[in-house]
């Protein structure tokens, strides 16, 4: 239908470009994960998707998508969000950029991060405080591990 669910999991979609075309499976209940079981599990879908085993389970029930065109070469961009998800966070290559710390310019890897939400669901506001957490985490990984 057309109303809002809310969701009782964070499970997120990640577009996988596999011979087949574009297919996203789902890591579920993401935020109950470890960032390293979250990578395994990742990792385990994309060969799952690239081999064109992926099971109907874990391909639905997105709640967020993540979409990273950064091994294309794309610096950044904005990413369309894909039904039934509410938020897809996108992410551009890493690039070097010239940037100021501690009053002098220094060169650094920086990253473009867009977010798109629908906004009954997600407020700008919020958009932007999730986005400075994924800064402030990558910024300072020592916090996740």
């Amino acid at each position: 239908g057309d109303g809002i669910t809310i969701a009782e999991r964070i499970n997120v979609g990640f577009a996988v470009n596999a011979p087949q075309g574009l297919v996203v499976p789902v890591v579920k209940d993401a935020a109950d994960k470890t960032l390293a079981q979250v990578a395994r599990e990742e990792n385990l879908l994309t060969d799952k998707a690239r081999d064109n085993k992926l099971t109907l389970e874990e391909i639905e029930g997105e709640t967020i998508a993540l979409s990273n065109l950064g091994a294309y070469g794309v610096d950044s961009f904005l990413g369309i969000i894909p039904p039934p998800a509410s938020t897809i966070l996108s992410v551009g290559n890493v690039i070097p950029s010239v940037v100021c710390r501690d009053g002098e310019m220094v060169v650094r890897k920086t990253v473009s991060l867009s977010v798109a939400a629908d906004r009954r669901v997600l407020g700008e506001l919020y958009a932007a405080e999730f986005l400075n957490y994924i800064k402030d985490r990558l910024q300072n990984p020592q916090q996740v591990i």
